[in-house]
């Protein structure tokens, strides 16, 4: 796993992907990358790095949660 590509997610949650089972890892790599993607969607017009560091702070809180509660994956994906 090239963990250069996961500077912006907690090491527990990037450890865990290395662990599951690949379709686990990729629903959750998905979840985390959806609550990322909706982000940026609400942040539209913001200056870019204002954005993304609005974003990349939003989803760092969320999964330095992990491991999460499996109904909050669901919200995650959202």
């Amino acid at each position: 796993m090239d963990y250069q590509h996961f500077e912006v997610a907690p090491r527990r949650f990037i450890e865990h992907l290395a662990r599951v089972e690949p379709d686990v890892a990729r629903n959750d790599f998905n979840a985390y990358l959806g609550m990322y993607n909706a982000c940026m969607a609400e942040q539209q017009g913001l200056d870019p790095a204002r954005q993304r560091a609005s974003c990349v702070g939003r989803v760092l809180d969320f999964y330095r949660q992990w491991p999460l509660p499996s109904s909050s994956m669901a919200t995650a994906a959202e």
